[in-house]
């Protein structure tokens, strides 16, 4: 792999990848900017660090997550997103056009490059770059860590844009045996220990968010800023969200009040008698 390339004489077929929908708007942003030829991306937000990576064309498949992430995130990628997305894939293939993808070590963008890196093995007329972003960046008084790819300023994107390390065929072959691995467990969840993707149970986290739940009510933010320190990090908000309405289903701990609102909110465990 040559790291470093300067894409300064890419040709008008060439687009951006992300698997996060935050990133591909900061993408596009950039690209209305900048008035370049290069002003298409491709948003490919399919979540695949959670759920069922059986069958990821099955769109059926995939709907139950979806449909999750919507519940907590109204403006994430409808179902319809997703199948239009694909179908915009297949045609890049097609047309061998080459691609620029976004990647940091969250789980949902691992997962979703293994899954591409499987479909372009053999079957990828165009280059491949990627472009790794890290989840820590410098900031005038040092260091913060974001929590996504999603959470990078246009500035940082600027910066990153041609870092690009180019992907020959072999190493398309290599990750493909990756993904090969975790679709054969296709366990209800995937996440990232130590720079590993690895398949776990769908109460993971469980641990990480009970630990940062009070016998007092607090701010359901805190609990999730808390829980993002204390565990594996990456995961999206939603995921974070819906495990804490899991635990609230199974009376570990309880909501105070009416309010829902992850601003506003306010939990505490559940008294044991």
């Amino acid at each position: 792999m040559k790291r470093g390339m300067i894409l300064e004489n890419a040709e008008a077929s060439f687009l951006d990848i992300t698997f996060d929908h935050a990133l591909a708007t900061t993408l596009t942003t950039f690209h209305d900017l900048s008035d370049d030829d290069h002003d298409e991306v491709l948003e490919l937000d399919l979540a695949l660090d959670v759920g069922d990576i059986s069958h990821v064309d099955d769109t059926e498949t995939r709907q139950a997550i979806w449909d999750t992430r919507r519940k907590f995130n109204p403006d994430a990628p409808t179902g319809d997103d997703m199948i239009s997305q694909l179908g915009h894939l297949d045609d890049a293939i097609d047309d061998g056009r080459s691609l620029r993808v976004w990647i940091s070590n969250d789980p949902s963008d691992l997962c979703g490059y293994y899954w591409l890196c499987a479909r372009l093995a053999g079957n990828m007329a165009g280059e491949v770059f990627t472009v790794n972003v890290t989840r820590h960046a410098m900031k005038l008084m040092g260091v913060y860590k974001r929590n996504t790819i999603g959470d990078m300023s246009l500035d940082e994107l600027v910066n990153q844009i041609n870092n690009v390390t180019s992907v020959n065929g072999l190493t398309l072959r290599d990750i493909k045996h990756i993904w090969d691995v975790l679709v054969a467990e296709n366990a209800p969840l995937r996440v990232n220990v130590n720079g590993v993707i690895i398949s776990v149970a769908d109460s993971f986290y469980d641990q990480f968010v009970y630990a940062s739940v009070q016998d007092t009510p607090t701010k359901l933010s805190a609990v999730v800023e808390l829980t993002i320190e204390a565990g594996p990090g990456g995961m999206p908000l939603w995921w974070y969200l819906s495990r804490i309405d899991t635990l609230v289903a199974n009376q570990m701990i309880e909501y105070v009040g009416d309010e829902r609102d992850v601003a506003d909110a306010e939990v505490k465990r559940v008294t044991q008698n």
